[in-house]
């Protein structure tokens, strides 16, 4: 993964695995504790965690609610031609969700298939939460009211605000999400979206990931393949894994 937010990110993250102070054994597994005054080399750790997986995820904030507690939450498809600023040091721009997506999938059903892909990636999420996803579109369009990037939801508005930018060239950085009280979802314009290998996972873990930011999920460590909402996005299995849910039911 090149040089990016995603890549500080994941060093914050890793600053999270510091030595435990306690050993214990629940469900079958045992998780050592390390002397964080003498510490064993980073070989050692890992040799000890590879042979004794820990599920483990981070937290950041939730929509409102008690902890724990269901809640619905709205999410639209943002209009073509507002304007998004920079967001990780790339020039603002326009949003071109709908027009880049309708070009991409014009061979694949046009721009029903698309939609449909993010309409799974948030049955996903519900299905193994207590969140109740919401659509809300703009009366007769497929797009919201079309207000100003960063406008809290409303009945025309989602929460969650799904647009698309230039973020950078083809690989690296795919999206950008923010946490609840924002929630917004921006993906890269220069990727192949329509990349119809099982199903577009492509297109729908890289959103799930984004949504499960906006859903109040962290970036998850160790980077070692095996959950979704680690910071480089996994697309060698299918949407949120066990610590991705265990995750999001804990919000």
């Amino acid at each position: 993964m090149s040089t990016s937010l995603f890549q500080a990110l994941a060093l914050a993250a890793s600053l999270l695995t510091a030595p435990a102070l306690a050993a214990a054994q629940s469900s079958g597994y045992w998780v050592a504790g390390f002397d964080s005054r003498q510490s064993p080399t980073p070989t050692q750790m890992q040799r000890v965690q590879d042979n004794s997986p820990r599920p483990e995820f981070f937290l950041g904030p939730r929509w409102s609610g008690p902890q724990g507690s269901p809640r619905v939450v709205t999410w639209s498809l943002a209009t073509d031609g507002i304007t998004i600023p920079s967001l990780i040091g790339e020039n603002q721009a326009q949003n071109t969700l709908f027009v880049r997506m309708d070009a991409l999938f014009a061979g694949q059903g046009g721009r029903a298939t698309w939609v449909q892909r993010i309409q799974e990636t948030f049955d996903r999420w519900e299905a193994v939460s207590g969140i109740d996803f919401v659509r809300v579109t703009a009366p007769g369009v497929d797009w919201d009211d079309g207000a100003s990037w960063g406008s809290l939801g409303g009945p025309t508005r989602g929460d969650i605000r799904i647009a698309m930018k230039r973020l950078d060239q083809v690989g690296g950085v795919t999206v950008v999400s923010t946490f609840p009280g924002v929630g917004d979802v921006v993906l890269d314009r220069a990727e192949d979206w329509s990349d119809p290998t099982n199903l577009h996972r492509f297109l729908r873990n890289t959103l799930t990931w984004g949504t499960g930011i906006a859903s109040g999920l962290d970036l998850s460590c160790p980077q070692d393949g095996t959950k979704l909402m680690e910071p480089a996005i996994q697309f060698g299995f299918d949407g949120p894994q066990q610590d991705d849910i265990r995750a999001i039911q804990r919000h």
